[in-house]
């Protein structure tokens, strides 16, 4: 099995090069694809001992969604992690070092649209609204030879925060190469979809026969500490992919953001609410620095450092 099959979905971290914008202070034109853009997974970087935990025995775990630990190689760089794969998002899991300069308690929120071309849309208007920009395109390393695998787009931090917002968008050739057609390209394609053509091609069998058999449907919430600099920063990226904020809540098409503000010191991440495929009784699971709890068709992970 080539590093590509055993690469299953892994649409990876974000570690982006710089490449540098103008900017124009005229208001930058409607290019109407925030209907497009989607979250699309969570990662962050957690100690070593919760992490080795998350390959243990818990049951709830397994059921949730499994814990697959992968190593991802591209031209300039690997990483490895562990994901907890849902039928609408996903979770990337790192210990520190797991990526090039990572710590313990970076989060990245990635986005995806659902439409190719997006990226672009995207990129034309932070060119304009933008001091700059980065913009950088990843390949996948397989059996030696480097192939197209996405693009991925944020604003530049000059802060260097823990905090990153980025998206991401799958190259052409990784869309052919999962079973799609030229066709399929020019409409809508879900996350869910890209799962089951990805897996399908893996298992050289139909898409149509790929079912998801987990209780990990979807993250409903995500809750963050932030200062005003991640605000700002966090701000910037979410009102341009179509967020609305009320109150302290970054409302989505798919998902909300809730943030407190603290310039101290502080843990980026306090809470991610999941919704579950199925309903299950009220309990508890402490994994060290990870509490779990579940309820009906909801779950929560509370990570602390």
């Amino acid at each position: 099995m080539t590093l590509r099959n055993k690469v299953t979905l892994l649409f990876a971290i974000i570690l982006i090069g710089t490449g540098s914008c103008s900017r124009n202070t005229e208001k930058s034109p409607d290019y109407s694809f925030e209907q497009y853009i989607r979250f699309n997974h969570l990662y962050i970087v957690i100690d070593s001992t919760t992490y080795e935990l998350l390959s243990g025995s818990n049951s709830f775990l397994k059921e949730f969604s499994g814990v697959v630990e992968s190593q991802s190689d591209s031209k300039d760089e690997s990483w490895s992690g562990k994901y907890l794969y849902g039928k609408g998002h996903y979770l990337e899991i790192f210990k520190p070092g797991g990526y090039p300069g990572s710590t313990l308690g970076n989060v990245g929120l990635g986005f995806m649209p659902t439409k190719m071309g997006t990226l672009d849309s995207l990129y034309k208007r932070w060119s304009q609204t933008e001091d700059s920009v980065d913009r950088k395109d990843r390949t996948i390393l397989d059996n030696g030879v480097n192939y197209p695998w996405f693009t991925a787009l944020s604003i530049y931090d000059a802060d260097s925060l823990q905090l990153r917002v980025f998206l991401l968008e799958n190259a052409k050739e990784d869309m052919l190469y999962s079973g799609f057609t030229e066709k399929d390209l020019q409409g809508e394609i879900e996350y869910w979809d890209y799962m089951r053509y990805y897996r399908a091609h893996v298992r050289k069998t139909s898409p149509d026969s790929i079912r998801f058999t987990k209780l990990f449907e979807k993250i409903e919430t995500i809750h963050l500490t932030v200062s005003e600099k991640e605000l700002h920063m966090l701000t910037q990226h979410l009102q341009d992919f179509g967020f609305q904020l009320q109150g302290r809540t970054f409302r989505g098409r798919d998902i909300d953001i809730t943030y407190n503000l603290d310039n101290n010191p502080h843990r980026l991440l306090q809470r991610i609410d999941f919704k579950l495929t199925d309903s299950l009784a009220a309990a508890e699971f402490t994994l060290n620095k990870l509490s779990i709890t579940v309820k009906g068709r909801n779950a929560s992970f509370r990570f602390q450092n």
